[in-house]
């Protein structure tokens, strides 16, 4: 059985992009030997950079500014707002159902 934390299933410590990458991978390499040491757990770290490869390579043909949001900044932004949408939708819809139930049950008492 894999195991979060084993070394098929490592926690992985996502580091946010800087100017210097190299110096960040190496604080985050020494931190993640730490708390692997520490906790027992296989701990890897990471530094996403598919964003600014995307822009870099969006702004590389040619585009603008208004184009590197079109197709750069927007398509990640939309999914996860949506997400977020729908889902406190769905919460306010789920509480709003449950008062109700309670309302008209307070009212039938009363």
């Amino acid at each position: 059985m894999r195991l979060v934390g084993s070394a098929e299933k490592p926690l992985i410590m996502a580091l946010a992009p800087s100017a210097n990458t190299e110096t960040l991978m190496a604080g985050g390499e020494s931190i993640a030997a730490k708390l692997t040491e520490l906790t027992g757990y296989t701990i890897t770290a990471t530094v996403p950079t598919n964003y600014a490869a995307q822009f870099e390579a969006i702004r590389a043909t040619g585009a603008n500014w208004v184009q590197v949001v079109r197709y750069g900044v927007i398509p990640q932004i939309v999914p996860p707002f949506t997400a977020f949408i729908i889902y406190h939708w769905d919460i306010n819809m789920r509480i709003s159902t449950i008062i109700g139930f309670i309302g008209a049950v307070a009212s039938v008492i009363t």
